[in-house]
C-alpha cells in the first residue's frame, strides 16, 4: 500500500515525465564557455606546497630587506675615525679614562686629566688637533658617527685646551664649561676655565658663544677673547693677550696631524 502510494505520488509522476522528454544538446560554444567557467587550467593551479613556498619566499625577502636596513643604520651610527695620542709629556702624569696613555694609541673618548707640568695632545684623523695644558680636567667626546648622531661636545671642567681644525669639520663640535658653550666652525681656538670664569679665545675662524646664565648667543670676533664670569657679571670681550696668541699660533702651526687612512 505504501509502495503503490510512493510510485504514483506527484513527485514520482513528474520525474517519470521528465525522463520521457527528448534529450537536448547544447551548442559547442556554450559547452566551451561553461567548461571555462567551471574548470581551471591545470597549468595555472597553485598547490598548497607552491603557496607555502611563495609565502616563505615573501617572508624571507622581507626579513632580508629589514636586515639590510638595520645593517645600514648600525653602519651609519658607528664612529667615524679615531682620536690618536700624538703627544704625552710625561705620560706618567696624564690619565685618560684612568690609564696612562701611549703615543700612537687610539682613544675612543672619555675623561682626560693632566697633572702640573705636563701636556697632552690628541688628533682626529687629520681634521682636528687639541692640546690639553697642565692641570686640565676634561671629557673628550667619541668621534662623530658616519651618518647619524654627529653632534659632539668637549666638556672642560678646569684648565686649558687649545685646538685647531683643518677648515669646516663637517659635523657639529661644541665646547662646554659650567658657565657657557661655544660652537666651532673651522677654527683655531682656546677654552680656559678657572674658578672664577670661562674664557673662549678665537685666533682664526668662527665661534658663537652662549652664556648659560642668559642663553643669548653672540659671535666672537677674530683675535678676541670673551670672559664669562661665574658670578653673573656681564661678559667681557677684549683682545687676546700675548701668551694666548703664542700658544694659538703654535697649535695652528702644528696643524691637524695624522691624515686619515
Amino acid at each position: 500500500m505504501n509502495q503503490r502510494h510512493d510510485q504514483h505520488s506527484p513527485e514520482q509522476r513528474a520525474l517519470d515525465a521528465l525522463k520521457k522528454m527528448p534529450a537536448l544538446k547544447a551548442p559547442d560554444t556554450t559547452r566551451a564557455r561553461a567548461r571555462q567557467a567551471f574548470f581551471i587550467d591545470p597549468d595555472t593551479v597553485v598547490t598548497e606546497d607552491d603557496a607555502s613556498v611563495g609565502v616563505r619566499g615573501s617572508v624571507w625577502t622581507a626579513v632580508a630587506a629589514a636586515a639590510a636596513v638595520v645593517a645600514l643604520l648600525i653602519y651609519g651610527a658607528m664612529p667615524n675615525g679615531h682620536w690618536i695620542v700624538t703627544q704625552a709629556e710625561p705620560a706618567s702624569a696624564i690619565s685618560i679614562v684612568g690609564h696612562t696613555p701611549e703615543l700612537g694609541q687610539t682613544f675612543a673618548g672619555g675623561s682626560v686629566q693632566t697633572a702640573a707640568d705636563c701636556e697632552f695632545e690628541l688628533t682626529l684623523d687629520g681634521i682636528m688637533r687639541m692640546r690639553f695644558r697642565p692641570d686640565t680636567q676634561a671629557e673628550v667626546p667619541s668621534t662623530p658617527a658616519r651618518w647619524f648622531n654627529r653632534d659632539r661636545e668637549l666638556l672642560v671642567e678646569a684648565g686649558e685646551v687649545f685646538g685647531t681644525t683643518d677648515g669646516p669639520l663637517g659635523f657639529s663640535f661644541r665646547l662646554r664649561t659650567p658657565e657657557a658653550t661655544a660652537d666651532l666652525v673651522g677654527t683655531t681656538f682656546a677654552v680656559i676655565r678657572n674658578a672664577e670664569a670661562t674664557c673662549f679665545c678665537l685666533y682664526e675662524g668662527s665661534i658663537e658663544f652662549t652664556p648659560l646664565a642668559t642663553g643669548q648667543a653672540a659671535t666672537l670676533p677674530v683675535g678676541k677673547r670673551v670672559t664669562i664670569y661665574r658670578d653673573g657679571r656681564p661678559a667681557l670681550i677684549e683682545p687676546i693677550d700675548g701668551g694666548e696668541q703664542m700658544k694659538l699660533q703654535m697649535i695652528q702651526d702644528a696643524g691637524t696631524g695624522i691624515a686619515p687612512d
